[in-house]
Protein backbone atom coordinates (compact mmCIF):
# COMPACT_ATOMS: atom_id res chain seq x y z
CA UNK A 1 0.00 0.00 0.00
CA UNK A 2 1.40 3.36 -0.98
CA UNK A 3 1.82 6.11 1.56
CA UNK A 4 -0.79 8.29 -0.12
CA UNK A 5 -3.28 5.40 -0.10
CA UNK A 6 -2.74 4.82 3.60
CA UNK A 7 -3.13 8.54 4.31
CA UNK A 8 -6.42 8.64 2.39
CA UNK A 9 -7.74 5.58 4.25
CA UNK A 10 -6.92 7.17 7.59
CA UNK A 11 -8.58 10.39 6.43
CA UNK A 12 -11.73 8.49 5.42
CA UNK A 13 -11.86 6.82 8.82
CA UNK A 14 -11.44 10.14 10.63
CA UNK A 15 -14.19 11.74 8.55
CA UNK A 16 -16.55 8.86 9.35
CA UNK A 17 -15.85 9.09 13.10
CA UNK A 18 -16.32 12.87 13.12
CA UNK A 19 -19.61 12.59 11.21
CA UNK A 20 -20.82 9.95 13.67
CA UNK A 21 -19.97 12.15 16.66
CA UNK A 22 -21.73 15.11 15.02
CA UNK A 23 -24.79 12.94 14.42
CA UNK A 24 -24.85 11.88 18.07
CA UNK A 25 -24.57 15.52 19.06
CA UNK A 26 -27.61 16.34 16.94
CA UNK A 27 -29.49 13.43 18.56
CA UNK A 28 -28.70 14.49 22.12
CA UNK A 29 -32.45 14.95 22.82
CA UNK A 30 -33.47 11.72 21.10
CA UNK A 31 -34.19 8.50 22.94
CA UNK A 32 -31.30 6.32 24.04
CA UNK A 33 -32.43 3.52 21.73
CA UNK A 34 -32.16 5.77 18.68
CA UNK A 35 -28.71 6.99 19.74
CA UNK A 36 -27.61 3.38 20.15
CA UNK A 37 -28.94 2.56 16.69
CA UNK A 38 -27.08 5.53 15.16
CA UNK A 39 -23.85 4.42 16.82
CA UNK A 40 -24.35 0.86 15.60
CA UNK A 41 -24.75 2.10 12.04
CA UNK A 42 -21.53 4.08 12.42
CA UNK A 43 -19.62 1.09 13.81
CA UNK A 44 -20.76 -1.10 10.92
CA UNK A 45 -19.72 1.67 8.52
CA UNK A 46 -16.24 1.77 10.08
CA UNK A 47 -15.99 -2.00 9.71
CA UNK A 48 -17.02 -1.98 6.05
CA UNK A 49 -15.13 1.14 5.01
CA UNK A 50 -11.82 -0.59 4.05
CA UNK A 51 -13.69 -3.23 2.04
CA UNK A 52 -15.76 -0.64 0.15
CA UNK A 53 -12.60 1.37 -0.46
CA UNK A 54 -10.95 -1.64 -2.13
CA UNK A 55 -13.95 -2.90 -4.11
CA UNK A 56 -15.80 0.21 -5.26
CA UNK A 57 -14.73 2.08 -8.39
CA UNK A 58 -12.82 5.23 -7.59
CA UNK A 59 -14.38 8.64 -7.94
CA UNK A 60 -11.50 11.12 -8.34
CA UNK A 61 -11.92 14.48 -6.64
CA UNK A 62 -9.58 17.30 -7.59
CA UNK A 63 -8.13 19.36 -4.79
CA UNK A 64 -6.95 22.96 -5.01
CA UNK A 65 -3.30 23.40 -5.80
CA UNK A 66 -2.66 24.77 -2.30
CA UNK A 67 -3.74 21.43 -0.78
CA UNK A 68 -2.30 19.15 -3.43
CA UNK A 69 1.12 18.99 -1.82
CA UNK A 70 -0.31 17.29 1.26
CA UNK A 71 -1.21 14.08 -0.57
CA UNK A 72 0.34 14.47 -4.01
CA UNK A 73 3.46 16.65 -3.87
CA UNK A 74 4.53 18.13 -7.20
CA UNK A 75 7.90 17.65 -8.78
CA UNK A 76 10.47 20.37 -8.35
CA UNK A 77 11.52 21.63 -11.77
CA UNK A 78 14.91 23.36 -11.83
CA UNK A 79 15.26 26.78 -13.41
CA UNK A 80 18.00 25.63 -15.70
CA UNK A 81 18.87 22.03 -16.28
CA UNK A 82 22.41 22.88 -17.32
CA UNK A 83 23.21 24.79 -14.13
CA UNK A 84 21.88 22.23 -11.64
CA UNK A 85 24.28 19.64 -10.32
CA UNK A 86 23.31 16.01 -10.50
CA UNK A 87 22.19 14.50 -7.18
CA UNK A 88 24.50 12.22 -5.27
CA UNK A 89 23.91 8.60 -6.32
CA UNK A 90 24.28 7.20 -2.81
CA UNK A 91 21.87 9.73 -1.32
CA UNK A 92 19.33 9.05 -4.06
CA UNK A 93 19.52 5.32 -3.40
CA UNK A 94 19.39 5.70 0.41
CA UNK A 95 16.29 7.93 0.49
CA UNK A 96 13.80 5.21 -0.60
CA UNK A 97 15.48 2.76 1.77
CA UNK A 98 15.04 5.16 4.71
CA UNK A 99 11.40 5.72 3.80
CA UNK A 100 10.81 1.97 3.58
CA UNK A 101 12.54 1.44 6.93
CA UNK A 102 10.34 4.08 8.58
CA UNK A 103 7.23 2.55 7.03
CA UNK A 104 8.13 -0.89 8.37
CA UNK A 105 8.64 0.49 11.88
CA UNK A 106 5.31 2.33 11.80
CA UNK A 107 3.55 -0.80 10.55
CA UNK A 108 5.23 -2.85 13.29
CA UNK A 109 4.13 -0.34 15.95
CA UNK A 110 0.56 -0.49 14.63
CA UNK A 111 0.61 -4.31 14.64
CA UNK A 112 1.92 -4.39 18.21
CA UNK A 113 -0.89 -2.07 19.34
CA UNK A 114 -3.52 -4.21 17.60
CA UNK A 115 -2.04 -7.39 19.07
CA UNK A 116 -2.04 -5.94 22.59
CA UNK A 117 -5.67 -4.84 22.37
CA UNK A 118 -6.80 -8.16 20.87
CA UNK A 119 -4.86 -10.11 23.50
CA UNK A 120 -6.51 -8.11 26.26
CA UNK A 121 -9.89 -8.72 24.63
CA UNK A 122 -9.24 -12.47 24.43
CA UNK A 123 -8.14 -12.61 28.08
CA UNK A 124 -11.29 -10.79 29.19
CA UNK A 125 -13.46 -13.20 27.21
CA UNK A 126 -11.64 -16.17 28.73
CA UNK A 127 -12.11 -14.80 32.25
CA UNK A 128 -15.76 -14.09 31.53
CA UNK A 129 -16.31 -17.65 30.37
CA UNK A 130 -14.37 -19.07 33.30
CA UNK A 131 -16.42 -17.04 35.77
CA UNK A 132 -19.66 -18.28 34.19
CA UNK A 133 -18.50 -21.89 34.30
CA UNK A 134 -17.65 -21.56 38.00
CA UNK A 135 -21.01 -19.90 38.80
CA UNK A 136 -23.98 -21.81 40.20
CA UNK A 137 -27.53 -22.03 38.91
CA UNK A 138 -29.82 -19.73 40.88
CA UNK A 139 -32.95 -21.54 42.02
CA UNK A 140 -34.57 -18.85 44.17
CA UNK A 141 -38.32 -18.84 43.38
CA UNK A 142 -38.57 -15.04 43.31
CA UNK A 143 -35.89 -14.80 40.63
CA UNK A 144 -36.90 -17.79 38.51
CA UNK A 145 -40.55 -16.72 38.46
CA UNK A 146 -39.64 -13.17 37.48
CA UNK A 147 -37.32 -14.48 34.77
CA UNK A 148 -40.02 -16.66 33.22
CA UNK A 149 -42.59 -13.86 33.29
CA UNK A 150 -40.29 -11.24 31.78
CA UNK A 151 -38.96 -13.73 29.23
CA UNK A 152 -42.50 -14.24 27.92
CA UNK A 153 -43.49 -10.58 28.04
CA UNK A 154 -40.40 -9.47 26.07
CA UNK A 155 -40.96 -12.17 23.43
CA UNK A 156 -37.51 -13.73 23.73
CA UNK A 157 -37.00 -17.03 21.92
CA UNK A 158 -33.54 -17.82 23.22
CA UNK A 159 -33.23 -19.64 26.52
CA UNK A 160 -31.52 -17.55 29.21
CA UNK A 161 -29.57 -19.12 32.06
CA UNK A 162 -29.65 -17.44 35.46
CA UNK A 163 -26.52 -17.93 37.55
CA UNK A 164 -25.08 -16.61 40.81
CA UNK A 165 -21.35 -16.12 41.35
CA UNK A 166 -19.16 -15.43 44.35
CA UNK A 167 -16.70 -13.42 42.23
CA UNK A 168 -19.22 -11.11 40.55
CA UNK A 169 -19.45 -7.58 41.90
CA UNK A 170 -22.77 -6.72 40.21
CA UNK A 171 -25.34 -8.34 37.90
CA UNK A 172 -24.26 -8.63 34.28
CA UNK A 173 -25.22 -10.48 31.09
CA UNK A 174 -23.28 -11.75 28.12
CA UNK A 175 -23.57 -14.18 25.22
CA UNK A 176 -25.44 -14.28 21.94
CA UNK A 177 -26.87 -17.70 21.03
CA UNK A 178 -26.80 -18.91 24.64
CA UNK A 179 -27.11 -15.76 26.79
CA UNK A 180 -26.34 -15.84 30.49
CA UNK A 181 -27.32 -13.56 33.37
CA UNK A 182 -24.94 -13.68 36.34
CA UNK A 183 -25.86 -12.23 39.73
CA UNK A 184 -23.63 -11.41 42.65
CA UNK A 185 -24.53 -12.78 46.08
CA UNK A 186 -25.65 -9.41 47.46
CA UNK A 187 -28.00 -8.66 44.56
CA UNK A 188 -29.41 -12.20 44.63
CA UNK A 189 -30.42 -11.66 48.24
CA UNK A 190 -31.46 -8.02 48.39
CA UNK A 191 -31.96 -6.48 44.91
CA UNK A 192 -35.30 -6.06 43.19
CA UNK A 193 -35.60 -9.08 40.89
CA UNK A 194 -37.96 -7.53 38.33
CA UNK A 195 -35.80 -4.43 37.80
CA UNK A 196 -32.47 -6.25 37.51
CA UNK A 197 -33.79 -8.98 35.21
CA UNK A 198 -35.72 -6.51 33.02
CA UNK A 199 -32.50 -4.52 32.53
CA UNK A 200 -30.38 -7.53 31.58
CA UNK A 201 -33.07 -9.10 29.40
CA UNK A 202 -33.35 -5.80 27.53
CA UNK A 203 -29.64 -6.14 26.69
CA UNK A 204 -30.22 -9.68 25.46
CA UNK A 205 -33.27 -8.73 23.37
CA UNK A 206 -31.36 -5.86 21.71
CA UNK A 207 -28.25 -7.99 21.01
CA UNK A 208 -26.13 -5.49 22.92
CA UNK A 209 -23.34 -7.90 23.83
CA UNK A 210 -22.28 -8.82 20.24
CA UNK A 211 -22.34 -5.13 19.34
CA UNK A 212 -20.17 -4.37 22.37
CA UNK A 213 -17.77 -7.05 21.16
CA UNK A 214 -17.72 -5.47 17.68
CA UNK A 215 -16.99 -2.06 19.22
CA UNK A 216 -14.04 -3.50 21.16
CA UNK A 217 -12.67 -5.14 18.01
CA UNK A 218 -12.90 -1.84 16.14
CA UNK A 219 -11.15 -0.14 19.03
CA UNK A 220 -8.34 -2.68 18.70
CA UNK A 221 -8.04 -1.99 14.95
CA UNK A 222 -8.17 1.79 15.36
CA UNK A 223 -6.44 2.08 18.74
CA UNK A 224 -4.35 5.02 17.50
CA UNK A 225 -7.38 7.26 16.88
CA UNK A 226 -8.15 9.44 19.94
CA UNK A 227 -11.84 9.86 19.05
CA UNK A 228 -12.51 6.12 19.23
CA UNK A 229 -12.26 6.07 23.02
CA UNK A 230 -14.94 8.70 23.78
CA UNK A 231 -17.09 7.13 21.06
CA UNK A 232 -16.92 3.77 22.83
CA UNK A 233 -17.75 5.35 26.20
CA UNK A 234 -20.76 7.13 24.70
CA UNK A 235 -21.92 3.89 23.11
CA UNK A 236 -21.71 1.97 26.38
CA UNK A 237 -23.52 4.76 28.25
CA UNK A 238 -26.33 4.98 25.69
CA UNK A 239 -26.68 1.19 25.72
CA UNK A 240 -27.22 1.21 29.48
CA UNK A 241 -29.69 4.11 29.22
CA UNK A 242 -31.67 2.21 26.58
CA UNK A 243 -31.87 -0.79 28.92
CA UNK A 244 -33.00 1.54 31.72
CA UNK A 245 -35.79 2.82 29.48
CA UNK A 246 -36.84 -0.78 28.84
CA UNK A 247 -37.13 -1.33 32.61
CA UNK A 248 -39.48 1.66 32.87
CA UNK A 249 -41.47 0.38 29.90
CA UNK A 250 -41.88 -2.92 31.75
CA UNK A 251 -43.71 -1.09 34.53
CA UNK A 252 -41.01 -0.15 37.03
CA UNK A 253 -41.36 3.07 39.03
CA UNK A 254 -38.57 5.54 38.12
CA UNK A 255 -37.74 6.44 41.72
CA UNK A 256 -37.71 2.82 42.89
CA UNK A 257 -35.58 1.66 40.00
CA UNK A 258 -33.19 4.59 40.53
CA UNK A 259 -32.79 3.43 44.14
CA UNK A 260 -32.05 -0.11 42.94
CA UNK A 261 -29.52 1.17 40.43
CA UNK A 262 -27.79 3.27 43.07
CA UNK A 263 -27.69 0.40 45.57
CA UNK A 264 -26.28 -2.09 43.06
CA UNK A 265 -23.67 0.40 41.85
CA UNK A 266 -22.51 1.19 45.38
CA UNK A 267 -22.17 -2.49 46.16
CA UNK A 268 -20.30 -3.15 42.91
CA UNK A 269 -17.68 -0.43 43.11
CA UNK A 270 -17.33 -0.56 46.86
CA UNK A 271 -16.46 -4.24 46.90
CA UNK A 272 -12.87 -3.86 45.67
CA UNK A 273 -11.33 -5.45 42.58
CA UNK A 274 -13.17 -8.74 42.91
CA UNK A 275 -15.34 -9.48 39.91
CA UNK A 276 -14.22 -6.52 37.82
CA UNK A 277 -12.05 -8.50 35.34
CA UNK A 278 -14.94 -10.83 34.56
CA UNK A 279 -17.39 -8.02 33.83
CA UNK A 280 -15.06 -5.99 31.61
CA UNK A 281 -16.60 -7.54 28.50
CA UNK A 282 -20.21 -7.84 29.71
CA UNK A 283 -23.30 -5.65 29.86
CA UNK A 284 -23.53 -4.74 33.53
CA UNK A 285 -26.17 -2.71 35.26
CA UNK A 286 -23.79 -0.95 37.66
CA UNK A 287 -22.17 2.40 36.86
CA UNK A 288 -20.22 5.05 38.73
CA UNK A 289 -19.24 8.69 38.64
CA UNK A 290 -20.77 11.05 36.11
CA UNK A 291 -22.19 8.15 34.11
CA UNK A 292 -24.24 6.95 37.08
CA UNK A 293 -25.46 10.48 37.78
CA UNK A 294 -26.52 10.93 34.15
CA UNK A 295 -28.45 7.64 34.18
CA UNK A 296 -30.32 8.52 37.39
CA UNK A 297 -31.12 12.00 36.08
CA UNK A 298 -32.47 10.48 32.86
CA UNK A 299 -34.65 8.08 34.86
CA UNK A 300 -36.21 10.87 36.88
CA UNK A 301 -36.82 13.17 33.89
CA UNK A 302 -40.53 12.92 33.23
CA UNK A 303 -40.67 14.16 29.63
CA UNK A 304 -37.57 12.43 28.30
CA UNK A 305 -38.09 10.56 24.98
CA UNK A 306 -37.91 6.80 25.53
CA UNK A 307 -39.26 5.41 22.27
CA UNK A 308 -37.70 2.47 20.46
CA UNK A 309 -36.46 2.47 16.88
CA UNK A 310 -39.29 1.91 14.41
CA UNK A 311 -39.00 -0.25 11.32
CA UNK A 312 -39.03 2.81 9.07
CA UNK A 313 -36.24 4.44 11.06
CA UNK A 314 -34.24 1.21 10.93
CA UNK A 315 -34.40 0.98 7.14
CA UNK A 316 -33.70 4.70 6.75
CA UNK A 317 -30.65 4.46 8.97
CA UNK A 318 -29.28 1.40 7.21
CA UNK A 319 -29.73 2.88 3.74
CA UNK A 320 -28.16 6.18 4.82
CA UNK A 321 -25.20 4.33 6.33
CA UNK A 322 -24.61 2.28 3.18
CA UNK A 323 -24.87 5.38 1.00
CA UNK A 324 -22.44 7.28 3.21
CA UNK A 325 -19.91 4.44 3.18
CA UNK A 326 -20.18 4.13 -0.61
CA UNK A 327 -19.55 7.85 -1.08
CA UNK A 328 -16.68 8.12 1.40
CA UNK A 329 -15.14 4.82 0.31
CA UNK A 330 -15.12 5.61 -3.40
CA UNK A 331 -13.82 9.19 -3.28
CA UNK A 332 -10.13 9.49 -4.14
CA UNK A 333 -8.40 12.80 -3.60
CA UNK A 334 -6.10 13.89 -6.42
CA UNK A 335 -3.93 16.94 -6.71
CA UNK A 336 -3.98 19.38 -9.59
CA UNK A 337 -1.39 18.92 -12.26
CA UNK A 338 0.51 21.95 -13.52
CA UNK A 339 2.23 21.46 -16.87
Amino acid sequence: MAGTDLAQLLLKHSVTVVLLLCMLRLLHRASASRRVFATRCGLVALLLLPLFWLWLPQLPMRMPLALSALLDPPLRIPISVTTVALPDIEAAVAAPARAAWLGRWLLAAYAVGVACHLLRLALNLARLRQASVAAQVLEAPAWTTALQRLHRSLGLRRAVRLLVSDTAASPYSWGWHHPVIVLDRHSAGYAQADAVLAHELAHIRAHDWPMLLLARVLLALYWWHPLMYPLLRMFEHDTECAADDAVLAAGATPSRYAHTLLTVSRQAFGAGPAGKPATGMANRIASRGAMLGARIAALLEAHRPRGRVTLRQWWSGMLASVALVCVIGSITLQGERVL
